[in-house]
Protein backbone atom coordinates (compact mmCIF):
# COMPACT_ATOMS: atom_id res chain seq x y z
CA UNK A 1 0.00 0.00 0.00
CA UNK A 2 2.87 1.95 1.01
CA UNK A 3 4.26 2.13 -2.55
CA UNK A 4 1.00 3.17 -4.11
CA UNK A 5 0.62 5.89 -1.62
CA UNK A 6 4.44 6.77 -3.22
CA UNK A 7 3.29 6.82 -6.42
CA UNK A 8 0.38 9.14 -6.57
CA UNK A 9 2.03 11.58 -3.91
CA UNK A 10 4.61 11.38 -7.02
CA UNK A 11 1.97 12.26 -9.69
CA UNK A 12 -0.46 14.81 -7.25
CA UNK A 13 3.43 16.80 -6.88
CA UNK A 14 4.52 16.53 -10.75
CA UNK A 15 6.66 13.66 -11.15
CA UNK A 16 8.74 14.09 -7.51
CA UNK A 17 10.37 11.41 -6.54
CA UNK A 18 12.95 12.28 -3.58
CA UNK A 19 13.57 10.99 -0.09
CA UNK A 20 11.54 13.56 1.27
CA UNK A 21 8.45 12.49 -0.23
CA UNK A 22 8.60 9.08 0.11
CA UNK A 23 9.34 10.30 4.28
CA UNK A 24 5.86 12.28 4.79
CA UNK A 25 4.29 9.58 2.90
CA UNK A 26 4.88 7.17 5.39
CA UNK A 27 3.73 9.65 8.52
CA UNK A 28 0.89 10.24 6.14
CA UNK A 29 0.19 7.38 6.09
CA UNK A 30 0.86 6.59 9.87
CA UNK A 31 -1.56 9.99 10.05
CA UNK A 32 -4.71 8.46 8.31
CA UNK A 33 -4.37 5.40 9.86
CA UNK A 34 -4.88 6.77 13.44
CA UNK A 35 -8.00 8.03 12.21
CA UNK A 36 -9.96 5.23 11.65
CA UNK A 37 -12.07 3.93 13.41
CA UNK A 38 -11.43 1.22 15.62
CA UNK A 39 -11.49 -2.49 13.89
CA UNK A 40 -10.96 -0.56 10.61
CA UNK A 41 -7.97 -1.28 8.29
CA UNK A 42 -6.15 0.79 5.76
CA UNK A 43 -7.42 -1.90 3.15
CA UNK A 44 -10.75 -1.24 3.52
CA UNK A 45 -11.35 2.00 2.92
CA UNK A 46 -10.15 0.67 -0.79
CA UNK A 47 -8.14 3.44 -3.15
CA UNK A 48 -10.25 6.46 -1.50
CA UNK A 49 -7.08 5.89 1.63
CA UNK A 50 -4.50 5.75 -0.89
CA UNK A 51 -5.79 9.06 -2.54
CA UNK A 52 -6.04 10.76 0.99
CA UNK A 53 -2.83 9.72 2.03
CA UNK A 54 -0.86 11.00 -0.99
CA UNK A 55 -2.74 14.34 -0.70
CA UNK A 56 -2.13 14.56 2.99
CA UNK A 57 2.06 13.60 2.17
CA UNK A 58 2.02 16.65 -0.57
CA UNK A 59 0.25 19.11 1.74
CA UNK A 60 3.10 18.23 3.98
CA UNK A 61 5.68 18.26 2.10
CA UNK A 62 4.82 21.43 0.51
CA UNK A 63 4.51 23.39 4.15
CA UNK A 64 7.48 21.58 5.32
CA UNK A 65 9.33 23.06 1.92
CA UNK A 66 8.29 26.05 2.81
CA UNK A 67 6.00 26.46 0.42
CA UNK A 68 3.71 29.04 2.60
CA UNK A 69 6.22 31.42 3.32
CA UNK A 70 5.34 34.32 1.68
CA UNK A 71 8.63 36.53 3.05
CA UNK A 72 11.07 35.93 5.58
CA UNK A 73 13.45 38.45 7.50
CA UNK A 74 16.83 37.11 8.72
CA UNK A 75 17.17 40.44 11.55
CA UNK A 76 15.24 40.01 14.73
CA UNK A 77 13.80 37.02 12.29
CA UNK A 78 9.91 37.32 10.45
CA UNK A 79 8.52 35.02 8.57
CA UNK A 80 4.86 36.51 7.10
CA UNK A 81 2.95 33.50 6.13
CA UNK A 82 1.22 33.25 2.17
CA UNK A 83 -2.39 32.74 3.59
CA UNK A 84 -3.38 31.36 0.10
CA UNK A 85 -1.09 29.06 0.02
CA UNK A 86 -1.78 28.16 3.70
CA UNK A 87 -5.11 28.07 3.49
CA UNK A 88 -4.80 25.60 0.03
CA UNK A 89 -2.94 23.24 2.59
CA UNK A 90 -5.51 23.17 4.86
CA UNK A 91 -7.96 22.48 2.15
CA UNK A 92 -5.90 19.16 1.10
CA UNK A 93 -5.85 18.37 4.08
CA UNK A 94 -9.75 18.60 4.42
CA UNK A 95 -10.31 16.84 1.06
CA UNK A 96 -8.07 13.99 2.27
CA UNK A 97 -10.36 13.69 5.84
CA UNK A 98 -13.40 13.86 3.66
CA UNK A 99 -12.36 11.06 1.24
CA UNK A 100 -12.35 8.41 4.30
CA UNK A 101 -14.62 9.89 5.91
CA UNK A 102 -17.15 7.13 6.51
CA UNK A 103 -13.85 5.10 7.79
CA UNK A 104 -12.33 7.77 10.68
CA UNK A 105 -13.35 8.37 14.28
CA UNK A 106 -16.14 10.98 15.14
CA UNK A 107 -14.27 13.87 16.23
CA UNK A 108 -17.02 16.54 16.05
CA UNK A 109 -18.22 17.90 19.43
CA UNK A 110 -21.37 19.93 19.55
CA UNK A 111 -23.59 20.43 22.43
CA UNK A 112 -27.46 19.04 21.91
CA UNK A 113 -30.37 20.20 24.29
CA UNK A 114 -28.30 22.80 26.38
CA UNK A 115 -30.95 25.55 27.21
CA UNK A 116 -29.75 28.76 28.47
Amino acid sequence: MICKIKQMASLIAGGRNDELLQTVCGEAYLQMKAALKDGVEPEQCGDSFVTACAILAVSILRTLEGQNIKSYTAGKVSVTWDEDMASAGKRMERLAMSLISQYTKDDDFSFRGVKS
